[in-house]
């Protein structure tokens, strides 16, 4: 991918102006994740990591897969992660489409992100399907959600997604009611803040049939 191409791909996607510069931090971790290639192609599987680095924050974060072809939006959802939080994941073929599988207990939106990718946004043709079975992932920081004194996950969005004794509440009432898709208009009242780069992602491509596998750390990028 170009950088030019890359760097207006990603301002669109954190709804900057296609002016804005971004720096690949050498670290790995940042606001913006790139995982360049996932696969479900001829019996090969890709499993997805994503770590929130900060301890003290969680995070709001949209996953987006984009087919190989012309980049259209496979699927996507919102994944709430607390402070240190390690999401997992994996991809493989479900008869002729891809499909996400996950047994990973972080927060979602929706609840329940194991599904077949769409080809609503695909060629409409018989091979549709074959669209949805390589592309990219992009993992976008919308917005930090700070801790809270005496929270109540009834109505508190930290204590709502905060992991505790390995299990997050994960409060229907309060995740459903958010609106974090423009990640730079979060709203304190919500219990969001406007984000910090803190997300390192990886994905290992394991070609099943002959037994290799290939990691792919995440090019990570951060505003200039």
């Amino acid at each position: 991918m170009k950088k030019r191409l890359l760097a207006f791909s990603v301002a669109t996607a954190l709804g900057m102006g296609a002016a804005h510069a971004f720096e690949v931090a050498e670290n790995g971790i940042g606001l913006y994740n790139l995982m360049p290639y996932y696969t479900a192609q001829a019996g090969a599987a890709t499993l997805i990591q994503v770590t929130n680095t900060d301890t003290v924050n969680g995070k709001a974060v949209k996953v987006r897969f984009r087919g190989a072809e012309w980049s259209d939006d496979v699927l996507d959802f919102t994944l709430f992660l607390s402070p240190g939080d390690v999401w997992t994941g994996g991809v493989s073929a479900n008869g002729l489409i891809a499909a996400l599988f996950t047994v990973d207990n972080s927060c979602t939106l929706p609840a329940n992100i194991n599904q077949d990718f769409v080809t609503s946004r695909l060629e409409a043709s018989d091979s549709a399907a074959a669209g949805t079975r390589e592309g990219y992932i992009e993992v976008i920081t919308m917005a930090d959600i700070p801790p809270t004194e005496g929270g109540d996950p009834e109505v508190d969005l930290y204590d709502a997604i905060k992991h505790v004794d390995g299990e997050a509440p994960c409060t229907s009432s309060v995740l459903t009611n958010l609106q974090p898709d423009n990640p730079w208009s979060a709203d304190q009242d919500q219990g969001m803040e406007v984000p910090t780069g803190s997300l390192m992602s990886y994905a290992i491509n394991i070609q099943v049939p002959t037994s290799k596998a290939f990691t792919n750390p995440a090019v990570a990028l951060n505003p200039d």
